[in-house]
């Protein structure tokens, strides 16, 4: 339906619309000037500059704009910014514009629309094909979706740049992003409140903590005496083991209880007979050890170095560890074996803790199951954790506050609820005990239905990537790629992946939020922006937003630019520059087919040309020519696209492609089978 319709002095195409629910209102933008209506009657005096809404005069659209339900406050976006108006003081709340990447985590810049209703907990936000679902109280994207398929009738906007290929084949759906686009973050505002609040029960805490400890620690110095660690190790038996569950289980439980832990337990817990084995996940902190004594302090996977730390390393020694060893070559394999020993022992070692996730999360979703718990093909009892407080001390996250930190926040709280909830055992089938990945991930999934959150192929290896990013001066999230997925899709090694990043990095250090545009991939190319390099662009841009992060420009190196590196591709691509056929390629004819093939008459390709001339000889070799184009892969797709334009090019002027299009138009079968192609590799 038509705008005019309703409001009938607007202008044919609005940037963005908001309603204003302290005045029921609503406030239209469209460029540089705003209508606001009540109803459909026009206020008096309207249309103004938006500059009346304290933005900058030079500003000259809003992109999106909505009120958001929990303070009553409008946001308004344009750009990579963002402003906060008060609807009630009729003024811009001080401090503001910010950075949209640093305030809204995953939020896109220069978003289409964004919105958020009453009686629902959630915002969402529209840009390019696909959504943003917001959760309101935890400001965490729970949902990343399509346009076309979650909301009926919506058309998502045209991509500015589509490919201008013969044919464009749809990508499949598995090299999406993951609902959780950043599984790694968390972000903890306190009010003075808290502040206040913790001066008066952070010293209570501490006394309390300290007198519990000191109890503590002789009761496990006893329990441990002169049991070994390795070699023979047999389980606690007799006094050590009612030691373990009558004396250090309530000193560990009166322990959380001075921290202020209110603990909710749900299910039953089956014995070590019925699930050798407990998976327990979220894993969101260290306070998650909580877990260990709720369930009767089972046995747990601990590095040997938690030993050495004072007071809690004997506590450890309690849970019967089983270690592991950065040291010893072989720790993974035996500590494997140890678990499968336990597991199949009939009963006699308690129950093996496992948090299969092997590092901490936001609890957003479940990542990728590490594989050890599932390796043994005995039942296991998933475990799962929450903690639903309406201020979140405990996350402990690699983009957030330091353990100390989080330990502090936590004491200054009244109490902090904690949930854990005890699963119907999972029994593998018989396909399952063969295939230990399968048996994880229907764990996974039970378990992340249970708490109603998504899964995604995150793992610790993205973790290690968002390092590698920090430390080469992009955002942390620039390394996130979901492993996972692109390893087992694209068959890459976390090494290559590394590689690329670095490469990646060059291209994008000097970007904003770490995503390259055309503008930036053109410069690093040492091309001007032409209809083959739009192209290409176009097929690394997967999301069609116009810029490149880093997991579409891995892919797109992997999928497209790594096969058209062949030799055959390469050997044709040096020919077109080898005019005279002398098998080297000079200066003038390098110049002469870039030019020809990029439209530029005036084009400077010397900088190029220098690089590919490696040993200063001036001319290039087909040495050269393949060592070059096999450290800069863009290239090899770059011709590959030019050759397909050209050859699109020859079929329109001779009248032979609307003869090729009719006689290959599909038939009802034909459609239904191409509905599976792809541009890409078998996804």
């Amino acid at each position: 339906m038509l705008v005019a319709t309703y409001w009938s002095d607007l202008p044919g195409k609005i940037d963005a619309a908001y309603e204003n629910p302290l005045e029921e209102k609503t406030v239209f933008f469209a460029g540089n000037q705003m209508w606001v209506y009540r109803a459909d009657q026009l206020e008096k005096g309207y249309p103004k500059r938006i500059s009346n809404l304290d933005l900058p005069a030079d500003l000259e659209q809003i992109d999106a704009a909505f009120n958001f339900r929990k303070n009553q406050k409008t946001y308004l976006f344009s750009g990579d910014k963002f402003w906060r108006y008060n609807e009630e003081k009729k003024k811009m709340d001080p401090g503001f514009p910010k950075l949209i990447a640093d305030a809204w985590n995953g939020i896109p810049d220069g978003m289409d629309a964004a919105f958020s209703l009453n009686n629902i907990d959630y915002s969402y936000f529209f840009k390019g094909a696909h959504y943003f679902k917001l959760d309101d109280s935890s400001l965490k994207i729970v949902k990343l979706g399509d346009i076309a398929k979650d909301w009926l009738g919506c058309c998502p906007p045209l991509v500015r740049m589509a490919p201008r290929r013969v044919s464009a084949l749809p990508r499949q759906q598995s090299l999406l992003l993951p609902a959780v686009l950043n599984p790694f973050v968390q972000e903890t505002r306190l009010t003075k409140t808290h502040i206040i609040r913790g001066l008066f029960l952070v010293p209570i805490r501490g006394i309390l903590l300290t007198l519990v400890l000191l109890l503590t620690w002789p009761v496990a110095v006893i329990t441990t005496f002169k049991h070994p660690l390795k070699g023979s190790v047999e389980p606690m038996t007799g006094w050590r083991r009612f030691m373990c569950r009558m004396v250090m289980a309530p000193l560990g439980r009166a322990y959380y209880f001075c921290m202020g832990f209110r603990v909710v337990v749900k299910g039953r817990q089956v014995s070590s007979s019925e699930a050798p084995i407990l998976a327990v996940a979220p894993h969101s902190t260290f306070f998650d050890g909580i877990v260990c004594i709720v369930a009767g302090l089972p046995s747990t996977v601990s590095r040997v170095e938690n030993l050495a730390t004072p007071i809690f390393g004997r506590c450890v020694r309690c849970l019967q560890p089983v270690l592991v060893s950065r040291e010893d070559p072989d720790s993974r394999k035996n500590t494997i074996r140890e678990i499968e020993k336990r597991a199949k022992s009939g009963g006699l070692w308690p129950q093996v803790l496992i948090f299969p996730e092997g590092t901490c999360t936001n609890r957003s979703c479940l990542i990728t199951f590490k594989q050890g718990a599932f390796i043994p093909g005995v039942p296991v009892q998933p475990v799962i954790m929450r903690y639903p407080n309406k201020l979140d001390t405990v996350t402990w996250t690699w983009q957030g506050f330091g353990s100390k930190t989080l330990l502090l926040l936590t004491l200054c709280q009244l109490y902090t609820t904690v949930e854990i909830e005890f699963l119907p055992p999972q029994m593998p089938t018989e396909e399952e005990k063969k295939s230990p990945p399968l048996f994880a991930s229907t764990v996974r999934k039970v378990m992340a239905q249970a708490l109603g959150v998504p899964v995604t192929d995150h793992t610790y290896e993205d973790c290690r990537l968002m390092i590698s990013a920090g430390e080469l001066t992009l955002p942390m999230e620039a390394g996130l790629v979901e492993f996972t997925k692109i390893s087992r899709k694209l068959n890459l090694k976390w090494d290559h992946v590394h590689k690329e990043l670095e490469g990646f990095a060059v291209m994008a250090g000097s970007c904003k939020g770490g995503r390259i545009t055309i503008q930036e991939f053109a410069s690093f190319l040492k091309l001007p922006v032409n209809p083959a390099l739009e192209d290409l662009f176009a097929l690394f841009d997967r999301d069609g937003d116009g810029t490149i992060d880093f997991r579409e420009y891995v892919i797109g190196v992997t999928i497209l630019c790594r096969p058209a590196n062949t030799e055959d591709v390469l050997r044709m691509a040096f020919k077109l520059f080898d005019t005279d056929e002398d098998e080297r390629i000079t200066r003038a004819e390098f110049s002469a087919l870039l030019r020809s093939a990029l439209g530029v008459c005036d084009l400077n390709m010397t900088k190029l040309f220098k690089e590919i001339d490696a040993d200063g000889s001036g001319f290039i070799t087909f040495a050269e020519f393949q060592a070059f184009a096999l450290t800069h892969p863009e290239y090899a797709k770059l011709f590959t696209t030019y050759l397909e334009l050209q050859r699109y090019q020859a079929l329109q002027e001779s009248g032979e492609l609307e003869d090729l299009e009719e006689a290959t138009q599909p038939g009802p079968a034909d459609q239904e089978m191409d509905s599976n192609a792809s541009d890409k590799k078998d996804d």
